[in-house]
């Protein structure tokens, strides 16, 4: 017996789900916090800008757009480009976009600059790096020709206008903003351009991060399947050699301890089934061997037959009863009474081969229930033990108590029923009888046509009668009992 691979694999799909699961938040996490870092950064720089320029204009003795020197400016914003190529301020965190994009821009470099008169309608001053495509001049008056661009950016200290950072983010990221003197009048428009190649490069890393986690926890679930495919077979074959070393008579067998609690429990009660075995077939040898003399096999299974399977009969003045094969015995049938209480317990039944050898497994079956009813153990807990030490195929058996003559059947059908008892009480024996047997259902309905018309006499004349009954090649243990008043 062994665990199949295939029948662990479900644990493939399994982390495979939680892998898109985990995958699918970590993309609204990064595009999320892309899209806001491109914001926040393009805003920086326009409030910068912004102050800057204001602050000129109050200080300056020119006001308004006069404030304002192109060349100057220029000056202004060629220093701030030379600092920043200096510095190279990093803004791409990630390893993998800096690996696989390295000669695309994904710094901070310099934003260009647009200054517009207060209608948006003309350029006064337009300056950007020479990596900006187009021209930068056109491209701001683009943005503002929008409609309500002009009321957004006067209703609100910076405006920039909408973008989705994903693969298709645009490269260059716009904001505006209007620059007041000390009166709170506005005299011109500030645009700030702004590289934003960084974002799609870190969107293109976020996707492949997330490929290579899902791959990990799909081959996670392949590695976690593989390991305990081999720990479940490798429990189960152990398990499996001891029981066939226990049948061919190594009864001393020992189960290797394992990392799983529930086969070494299932370990340690085949140890305590075998050694209950061993101890009960060591019995029965010392046994033979001190009361008898064996010349071959044969003399020690008649002995068995002579010493366990004879025929029973019981006289008591409140209940009669005879129990016995039909014609002969056969082997692996076994059948015993017990005294259980003030009454009887009759045991009937087989194993499940029918070769010589069984007579030993019924004799022990025999020897197992008294032993176990002697130590006052209650019949059906018994029964349930015997199925679980022993191959037994079906077991009959009737508790008999006096005063008056009643009982109750367990019957417990390996083959049929299952090993769960089915039982039956019987309020009282009545006085004409009852029969039991292992035969089929069709010899149970003629006994129970003919048993109205037989002639009454003793349980062994009845049982007799009910030997007669039998058509040719029907053989099984009988039980006839009936109660006196």
């Amino acid at each position: 017996m062994t665990i199949r691979l295939q029948n662990l694999l479900f644990l493939v799909p399994v982390f495979l789900i939680a892998g898109l699961l985990i995958g699918g938040l970590k993309w609204a996490a990064d595009t999320t916090t892309l899209e806001s870092g491109g914001r926040e950064q393009i805003r920086t720089f326009a409030v910068a800008i912004q102050e800057f320029l204001q602050a000129r204009e109050q200080n300056g003795q020119k006001k308004g757009l006069a404030s304002i020197d192109p060349d100057a400016l220029q000056r202004d914003l060629s220093r701030v480009q030379q600092l920043f190529d200096l510095r190279e301020p990093e803004i791409t965190t990630s390893s993998i976009s800096r690996l696989l994009w390295p000669d695309e821009t994904s710094r901070a470099g310099a934003p260009g600059l647009v200054i517009m008169d207060p209608s948006g309608d003309e350029i006064i001053f337009a300056s950007a790096p020479e990596s900006f495509p187009g021209d930068i001049g056109e491209a701001a008056l683009l943005q503002v020709s929008e409609k309500g661009a002009m009321a957004l950016i006067r209703n609100t200290e910076v405006w920039i206008p909408d973008f989705s950072a994903s693969l298709y983010s645009p490269e260059q990221l716009w904001a505006f903003t209007s620059l007041k003197n000390d009166e709170g009048k506005e005299f011109a428009l500030l645009g700030v351009q702004y590289d934003g190649t960084w974002i799609r490069n870190e969107v293109r890393a976020s996707i492949i991060e997330i490929v290579i986690g899902i791959l990990v926890a799909v081959l996670a679930g392949i590695v976690i399947s593989l390991f305990l495919s081999f720990i479940l077979a490798r429990s189960i074959r152990g398990l499996t050699e001891a029981a066939s070393r226990a049948a061919e008579g190594d009864y001393e067998v020992r189960i290797k301890k394992g990392i799983i609690e529930e086969f070494n429990d299932l370990g340690n009660t085949f140890r305590t089934m075998t050694s209950l075995l061993y101890d009960t077939l060591d019995r029965i040898r010392k046994t033979l061997i001190e009361q008898e003399q064996f010349r071959n096999t044969d003399d020690l299974m008649a002995t068995f037959r002579a010493r366990a399977y004879e025929t029973v009969d019981v006289e008591e003045d409140w209940m009669e009863a005879r129990m016995g094969p039909l014609r002969s015995h056969l082997p692996g049938y076994f059948y015993h009474d017990v005294k259980k209480d003030q009454g009887h317990l009759f045991l009937m039944g087989w194993v499940h081969d029918s070769s010589e050898p069984d007579d030993l497994v019924a004799s022990a079956i025999c020897r197992y229930v008294e032993g176990r009813i002697n130590l006052g153990e209650d019949p059906l807990k018994t029964l349930d033990s015997v199925f679980q030490l022993f191959s037994a195929r079906k077991i009959l058996a009737l508790h008999i108590q006096p005063n008056p003559a009643h009982g109750k059947l367990y019957m417990l059908d390996s083959e049929h029923t299952g090993t769960e008892a089915k039982i039956e009480e019987f309020g009282s024996v009545p006085e004409n009888g009852l029969v039991f047997h292992t035969l089929g259902e069709a010899f149970g309905s003629r006994i129970d046509t003919a048993l109205r018309h037989m002639e009454r006499g003793t349980a062994a004349s009845i049982h007799e009668q009910i030997r007669a009954i039998a058509m040719p090649g029907e053989d099984g243990i009988v039980l006839f009992i009936r109660g006196h008043r």
